[in-house]
């Protein structure tokens, strides 16, 4: 691809939570495909909500992302802010 398609955004609407497991995930119309994979998904303060993690591909179904909630991610990393 072109260098310059480098820095595209998408409008990434959040359509609800969905928790498996222990997990929250944010369902999303942003794009994921391999190469866009812990990409972060922003607020519209550009606050960092969550992590692109994977995407529905099978059935039909094409353009729906998921994202980890950042909340859920730090929890699993250990990591706290300050």
């Amino acid at each position: 691809m072109a260098l310059d398609l480098g820095q595209s955004i998408s409008k990434g609407i959040v359509s609800g939570k969905r928790k498996v497991e222990e997990c929250r995930f944010l369902p999303t119309d942003v794009s994921a495909s391999p190469g866009s994979s812990g990409g972060p998904l922003i607020d519209q303060e550009f606050e960092v909500i969550g992590n692109v993690s994977n995407k529905i591909s099978f059935g039909g179904a094409e353009g729906l992302g998921f994202a980890i909630s950042i909340g859920d991610l730090l929890k699993a990393l250990n990591v706290t802010l300050k």
